[in-house]
């Protein structure tokens, strides 16, 4: 949705729907390299972004990953042997 010019910030849309289970979802997340909130001066136009979504600042809640050397990114091989082929 909006990437603040310095990319010290983003806003990202997400939206999808579950047909069997009958439902539908959607909403935002605020990505940060530190994982604080930006600086005061710039609250504004997060503000935006988010009503852009849909989204007040009050629905946010917090998630911050733990520091860790070596974060889990790789694809297991365990996780290669579930998938199953997409056949259209």
């Amino acid at each position: 949705v909006f990437v603040a010019d310095d990319l010290s910030w983003g806003c990202f849309h997400y939206s999808g729907a579950a047909s069997v289970a009958g439902s539908s979802y959607s909403g935002a997340v605020l990505v940060t390299p530190d994982g604080f909130l930006p600086s005061n001066d710039q609250l504004n136009e997060v503000k935006n972004a988010f009503r852009e979504c849909g989204i007040e600042m009050w629905e946010m809640y917090r998630c911050k990953m733990p520091d860790t050397p070596n974060p889990p990114l790789e694809i297991t091989e365990e996780f290669l042997s579930m998938q199953k082929p997409n056949v259209l």
